[in-house]
């Protein structure tokens, strides 16, 4: 009995080993003199899109994918008698749903590791391997045995700390491997992943702009078909006032240029920041606007 079907059955073990039916174990047990096996694990799901099953069969069926996964026992029996168990942090991170039924075929084939190069999930769990570096690889050896590049492994440290790794890469003998059995003397690489830091924002204070900002922008004005006898008004944006010289980057500017004879009323909002000048025939009034 080389292969077998059986109903998976999450439960709560910190490690990342399975629990075989009985039967399956005494065959097991006639078979081999250690009790140690590797297992790959297939099953069907549908195929889905943003949750929605997609696709359809032949039949008109929703369109199913074959899921393809290996697993280490390494002695254990299930309580139930027609259930393989599978720590639940375990099964999370393989997408391996509870109650499905799976084939398990016991796989010989499996190359032991020289070297597993392994990064945090995230940055928590790198924090969490700093300060716990020392016990990572001992602990890793004690709860898995098989690894596959890609795979997402749960390692819990002092039974309370669950830390999550990715194995990005595997060696054997040397070689590049996509799956390998862990091993003591194997080189273990941890690629750090630092929590990235969100640049301080500055505040800006609002101020009236300075005489040769003035100037600049009634220049702007003109050329934009303002003149003496033609009252121009308009916004300049954040970036433009920033590139002018203004001390405000987070407001844009109301600009309003006229003719002597042609000043509009000052505004009286609070909060607003304003200039009136008169520049070459131009009375030029500015206004931080509130957006």
């Amino acid at each position: 009995m080389r292969a077998f079907h059986v109903d998976v059955q999450r439960v709560p073990a910190k490690n990342c080993f399975v629990a075989l039916p009985a039967q399956i174990v005494d065959f097991l047990a006639s078979q081999q003199s250690n009790l140690i096996a590797t297992l790959e694990l297939k099953w069907s799901s549908h195929i889905q899109r943003d949750g929605v099953a997609v696709g359809r069969d032949t039949q008109g069926a929703p369109g199913l994918s074959t899921r393809c996964v290996l697993v280490s026992w390494c002695g254990g029996s299930s309580l139930a008698h027609d259930r393989l168990e599978v720590p639940a942090s375990l099964a999370e991170c393989l997408g391996l749903p509870d109650g499905v039924n799976v084939e398990a075929i016991i796989r010989a084939d499996i190359l032991p590791c020289t070297r597993v190069d392994v990064e945090p999930v995230s940055s928590d769990d790198w924090e969490i391997i700093e300060i716990h570096a020392e016990q990572l690889e001992e602990q890793l050896l004690n709860q898995a045995r098989v690894v596959t590049v890609g795979q997402v492994l749960p390692i819990w440290v002092h039974t309370s700390t669950l830390v999550r790794v990715t194995i990005t890469a595997a060696w054997a003998y040397d070689a590049h491997t996509l799956s390998g059995l862990l091993q003591r003397g194997m080189e273990v690489v941890v690629a750090p992943k630092a929590r990235r830091r969100i640049p301080a924002v500055v505040p800006r204070t609002i101020t009236t702009p300075t005489r040769a900002t003035v100037l600049r922008l009634s220049s702007l004005a003109v050329l934009a078909g303002g003149s003496p006898t033609e009252a121009c008004c308009g916004f300049v944006c954040a970036a433009t006032a920033v590139a002018l010289g203004m001390e405000s980057g987070d407001r844009p500017w109301l600009v309003h240029i006229s003719g002597r004879g042609q000043q509009g009323s000052k505004g009286d909002a609070a909060g607003e920041a304003e200039a009136d000048t008169d520049e070459g025939g131009l009375v030029v009034r500015l206004r931080a606007h509130e957006s």
